[in-house]
């Protein structure tokens, strides 16, 4: 497993607030039980009554910000190890680029990254003939050709992973037939939402462009 040093520094740095020892956990209940003996010992019944409330609500924040600090250190091996391997490099997808008889390119509403992106498969060996499977699977098309072919590393913040990583993009061009689309600027295809946009429309989405520039720009430079 090939992990980016930079990425797992980002990792640990992000994760640092969960990753607690035992001796974290007893010397702040040590602590709190230093606080509740020197309240005895202090005679607190002699005190004032608003003296009374702000030492009793100074204890109950007190003890609420220990359970919180206790419950946040849950941070488990698995999800431990599921972050470290989200730092590899292995983050190979392949992008498809349709683009109608408008000069626009269809985008699919993404539910993880909350914006539209180019419809995507994650690569495999045999990808070309992975791509056309997909495209036919979830967009419904046939006699499917794949025109043009680029590829490019992009290191981005992942949204859906709250980190750093560092993605392998396999770009295709595809021909098909528009006809076989709803003959629509937005549509919707097995619960999955669909948008035909020119450039100019994409760069006029701040989120858009926030998440996913790299690929716009790419994909406007080279299709």
């Amino acid at each position: 497993m090939n992990i980016d040093e930079g990425n797992l520094q980002d990792l640990l740095h992000q994760r640092k607030q969960y990753i607690r020892t035992s001796g974290d956990v007893v010397a702040s209940a040590i602590a709190l039980g230093g606080y509740i003996v020197t309240i005895i010992l202090a005679d607190i019944g002699k005190l004032a009554l608003w003296a009374k409330i702000v030492v009793a609500v100074m204890g109950l924040v007190y003890i609420a910000l220990l359970v919180r600090s206790i419950y946040s250190s849950r941070y488990s091996v698995e999800a431990f190890f599921k972050d470290i391997t989200a730092c590899t490099n292995e983050h190979n997808f392949s992008l498809l680029i349709l683009k109608d008889s408008h000069g626009r390119f269809l985008l699919k509403k993404d539910s993880r990254w909350k914006t539209y992106l180019f419809p995507y498969v994650r690569s495999k060996e045999n990808d070309e003939d992975s791509v056309r499977d997909f495209a036919k699977a979830s967009l419904n098309l046939s006699q499917i050709s794949i025109e043009k072919k680029e590829e490019s590393d992009f290191t981005k913040r992942s949204v859906s992973a709250n980190m750093t990583k560092t993605y392998h993009h396999t770009f295709y061009k595809l021909s098909f037939d528009q006809n076989q689309l709803p003959q629509k600027d937005c549509f919707k295809i097995s619960g999955i939402k669909y948008k035909w946009f020119s450039f100019d429309e994409m760069k006029a989405k701040k989120g858009m462009m926030l998440k996913n520039s790299d690929n716009i720009t790419f994909v406007e430079k080279k299709f």
